[in-house]
């Protein structure tokens, strides 16, 4: 069953990257490198970590608010040292998409580069019920927490629910009544 809901939650991934050719595709409209969106400020070398208001929804880790469109090198200043690391040929843009795992697998933030060739955060991932949503949602949750903790407000992404804020989307991936992935979702490259 896990294994069976970390492929769907990988499909549905998939599907919103729409993987290319090898053309430059941000959105399927060939356009250039996404600017950043500006939601975080910090210089890295002085060590300060003042932090914007996110303008979407967004997951707090150790007092850390962690959201899309943030650059990456502030975000593993502010969480430390990733557990694990993988990189491969992104799907959405031209690059190298990076993928960087947080408290004991639950959480996966994946980048993309903008046209400054600053790796910015893409998608937040939340894999397990280890972490909650700052709203009190958790994988493992049924359908009706989401509506409650959420609202009805929602587009409905083949039987996932899709909530859109800010400069983000949260697409909360269902199956059989019960949430298996939650994932905030940059709109600055997946449209």
């Amino acid at each position: 069953m896990k294994i069976r809901n970390l492929l769907i939650a990988g499909l549905a991934t998939a599907l919103l990257c729409g993987c290319s050719s090898g053309e430059k595709s941000i959105g399927g409209n060939n356009e250039e490198a996404p600017a950043p969106v500006e939601t975080a400020t910090q210089d890295v070398a002085q060590g300060d970590t003042a932090q914007a208001a996110p303008t979407g929804y967004y997951l707090t880790v150790n007092d850390y608010k962690l959201a899309v469109d943030q650059p990456m090198e502030t975000v593993i200043a502010s969480m430390g040292k990733e557990e694990s690391y993988f990189e491969a040929p992104a799907c959405a843009f031209d690059g190298v998409e990076k993928t960087y795992t947080y408290n004991n697998g639950a959480i996966e933030v994946r980048t993309y580069i903008a046209a400054d060739g600053k790796d910015y955060v893409n998608f937040v991932v939340l894999k397990n019920d280890l972490v909650s949503t700052d709203e009190g949602l958790s994988v493992g949750d049924n359908t009706e927490k989401v509506k409650q903790v959420y609202g009805e407000d929602y587009k409905d992404n083949n039987g996932s629910f899709e909530y859109t804020k800010g400069n983000m989307k949260l697409l909360i991936v269902i199956e059989e009544d019960a949430v298996v992935s939650i994932q905030y979702i940059s709109t600055a490259v997946n449209n």
